[in-house]
C-alpha cells in the first residue's frame, strides 16, 4: 500500500481527521488499485466522524461497487441512513451487510443485530414524533368548503367587524379568502386616524356597497370618497362626535329618505343641540334600535314615522313642550322591548305652545320588558305613573324617586314578574319598599347603589325572614315570611351605614338554614355578595363569607381613592 495511505491510517489513530482526509484523498488519486477498496473505506469512516455523511455515502457506494461481496460498505451505509432518518434504506443495507457476515463471526453479527433493533426503535420514534407534529401543524382549514370558511369568519366577525383586517392578516390562504369576500367587508369604521384612506381601501373590498357606517370624531377628509359608495343597502348608522347637520350636508347620498326609511339600528352621541329631521322625515320608517343622546326639535317626526322600535335610548334633556311627543312615541310603538331614558324636562328660552295629541292618559306597554329611568323626580312620577307595564321584568332606577312610584306600582302589580330591581340614589320610606317587594316572588337580582332614605337594615332582616322585633329570637322555619325568596344576587354597593351583623343573619338563615318561604317553596340560596365602599363592614367576617356565598365582593375604596386619602 501506499505511503499516504499508511499516514492516513496513522493520523487517524492519532484523531487527526483533517490530515487523514488529506492522506486517503491523495492514496486515491495515486490509483493504487491494489488498495482502493480499503482507502475509499477508509475514507468514509473519515466523513463518518467529520459528520459529512453525504461524502461518506459516496465512498461506501465505491466500496460497494468495488466489493459487493464485502460486508463493511453496507453496515456503514446503514449507519449513515439511520443518521438521516432514512430508515427503509437503512433497513436494507443493514440486511444485506447481515447477508454477507461469516456465521461464525458471532461479534459482528451481534453489533449488526444491535444496529437493525435501533433502526427499528428509532423508526417507530421517529413515527409517533412525526404524527404528533402533523396533528399539531395540519393545515385542517384549507380543507374545509369555501361556504363553511365563510361562515366561521361571519360569526368571527359579529361581535368585532373591524377584526376582518387581522384575519386578512394570519396567512396567505386566509388573506385570500378574506380579500375575496366583499361580505365580510360590509361594516366600515372610521375615526381621525387616516380616514380618507382607509375609506377608500375599504371601497376596493366591498366594492362599494357596506350595511354598516361608524363614524366617530374628525371624519370629513373621507366625505368626497363616501359619495362613491352604494348606501342603498345600509342598515345601520353610528355617530359619535359627528355634527348630524354637517354630515347631510357633506354626505347628501347617505342622508335621502330612501336610505334612511330602511335603517334598523340608529346611534347618536353628539352632545348639545341639532337637527336630525331628515333621519325620519320619510314615513313608515322601520327604525327598529334607536339610542340619541343630544337634543333636537323633531320629536313630532319622530313619534308620527317611528312605529317599530324594539329598543329606544335618550340620554338629554328634554324640553317640556316635547314631552307629549314622547309620550305618543311610546304609544305608537307597541312592540319596544327595552326603554332608558333620561327624564328630565326643561323649559326653552323661546316656549311654544304644546301639541295636543291624540294620546291616552295610561300607555299600556305590552312587551316591555326592561326600564330604566334618569333624571328629576317630579319628570320621572309623571311618566312612570302614566305607563302600565304587565311584562316588565328588569326595572332599574338611577334617581330619587318617592314613593308615589312604587305605589302606582303597587297597584298596576308591576312587582310580580320582576326579576331584576335596580335602585340608585333613591328616595323612599322602608315600609313603602318592602311592600312592594312582598310581591316581587321571582326576584333574582336586587342592587342598592349608594345610600337612600330607608332602613337598609330592617330591609335586610325582612329579607332574613324576620321583623325588626323578632331579631335574636328563635322562630321556627314555617313562621318566616321572606321577601323576595327566589334572590340569588344582592348588590348593596355604597351603603355607608351597613353593618356586619345583618349581612351574617341574611347569609346564615338564606344559605344555611333551611329555608322554606310563606308559600313552602324552597328559599333560594344568596350566590353573589356585593358590598363594595361600605365602610362599616368588618373584614373578619369576610373569609366566612366566602365559604358559604360563592362570589363575595368588599373593595373598600378603589386605587385612585386610597392614593388620594394618604
Amino acid at each position: 500500500m501506499s505511503s499516504s495511505f499508511h499516514k492516513g491510517v496513522e493520523s487517524f489513530k492519532s484523531g487527526n481527521l483533517e490530515a487523514a482526509l488529506q492522506h486517503f484523498t491523495e492514496a486515491i488519486q495515486e490509483g493504487s488499485q491494489d488498495s482502493n477498496v480499503n482507502v475509499y473505506d477508509s475514507r468514509a469512516a473519515v466523513y463518518e466522524k467529520l459528520g459529512k455523511r453525504k461524502e461518506a455515502l459516496l465512498d461506501c457506494k465505491k466500496v460497494i461497487e468495488l466489493a459487493p461481496a464485502r460486508w463493511q460498505g453496507y453496515l456503514r451505509s446503514a449507519r449513515l441512513f439511520l443518521a438521516l432518518r432514512r430508515f427503509d434504506r437503512a433497513k436494507s443495507m443493514v440486511s444485506m451487510a447481515h447477508a454477507r457476515i461469516k456465521a461464525d463471526d458471532k461479534k459482528r453479527i451481534a453489533e449488526v443485530v444491535s444496529l437493525q433493533e435501533k433502526i427499528e426503535r428509532d423508526s417507530a420514534t421517529f413515527a409517533e414524533q412525526q404524527a404528533i407534529h402533523r396533528s399539531k401543524t395540519f393545515y385542517h382549514f384549507g380543507k374545509i368548503p369555501f361556504e363553511i370558511a365563510m361562515m366561521i369568519f361571519s360569526q368571527v366577525l359579529e361581535e368585532n367587524p373591524s377584526e376582518v383586517v387581522r384575519l386578512a392578516q394570519v396567512c396567505k390562504d386566509w388573506r385570500a379568502t378574506v380579500l375575496n369576500a366583499p361580505a365580510l367587508w360590509r361594516t366600515l369604521s372610521l375615526n381621525h386616524r387616516n380616514p380618507a384612506r382607509k375609506a377608500k381601501a375599504w371601497k376596493v373590498r366591498c366594492h362599494g356597497v357596506i350595511e354598516y357606517l361608524h363614524l366617530r370624531g374628525e371624519v370629513w377628509p373621507a366625505y368626497n370618497i363616501l359619495q362613491e359608495y352604494d348606501f342603498t343597502r345600509l342598515r345601520g348608522l353610528i355617530i359619535f362626535d359627528v355634527d348630524p347637520h354637517s354630515l347631510c350636508k357633506n354626505l347628501p347620498t347617505l342622508c335621502i329618505s330612501s336610505v334612511m326609511s330602511k335603517l334598523d339600528s340608529v346611534d347618536i352621541q353628539c352632545g348639545g343641540r341639532t337637527e336630525v329631521l331628515w333621519m325620519w322625515e320619510a314615513p313608515d320608517t322601520q327604525l327598529r334600535h334607536l339610542s340619541l343622546n343630544f337634543r333636537h326639535s323633531s320629536w313630532p317626526s319622530l313619534a308620527k314615522n317611528v312605529k317599530h322600535l324594539r329598543t329606544f335610548t335618550y340620554k338629554q334633556r328634554l324640553e317640556h313642550q316635547y314631552f307629549p311627543h314622547l309620550r305618543a312615541l311610546l304609544h305608537g310603538n307597541e312592540q319596544l322591548r327595552s326603554l332608558d331614558l333620561t327624564v328630565d324636562l326643561f323649559e326653552p328660552d323661546v316656549p311654544l305652545e304644546e301639541e295636543v295629541l291624540d294620546v291616552p292618559e295610561v300607555i299600556t306597554m305590552s312587551h316591555l320588558e326592561s326600564l330604566t329611568l334618569t333624571g328629576r323626580p317630579p319628570c320621572v312620577e309623571s311618566l312612570v305613573t302614566s305607563l302600565q307595564l304587565p311584562r316588565l321584568r328588569k326595572l332599574n332606577f338611577s334617581t330619587p324617586v318617592t314613593s308615589t312610584v312604587f305605589e302606582h306600582f303597587l297597584s298596576a302589580k308591576i312587582g310580580d314578574g320582576l326579576t331584576e330591581l335596580r335602585l340608585s340614589f333613591c328616595v323612599f320610606g322602608r315600609h313603602r319598599l318592602m311592600d312592594f317587594l312582598k310581591f316581587a316572588t321571582k326576584l333574582e337580582h336586587l342592587q342598592f347603589t349608594g345610600s337612600f332614605d330607608g332602613d337598609l337594615q330592617s330591609l335586610l332582616d325582612a329579607l332574613t325572614g324576620a321583623s325588626p322585633d323578632e331579631i335574636g329570637e328563635s322562630m321556627e322555619v314555617s313562621k318566616r315570611v321572606y321577601l323576595c325568596p327566589s334572590l340569588k344576587y344582592l348588590d348593596l354597593t355604597g351603603s355607608p351605614k351597613l353593618q356586619a351583623g345583618p349581612i351574617v343573619r341574611l347569609i346564615k338563615h338564606r344559605n344555611l338554614l333551611p329555608s322554606i318561604s310563606q308559600t313552602g317553596e324552597q328559599v333560594s340560596k344568596i350566590e353573589t355578595l356585593i358590598i363594595d365602599k361600605c365602610p362599616l363592614i368588618d373584614s373578619n367576617i369576610l373569609p366566612w363569607l366566602r365559604t358559604v356565598v360563592p362570589r363575595v365582593s368588599c373593595v373598600y375604596m378603589t386605587k385612585k381613592e386610597a392614593n388620594w386619602k394618604r
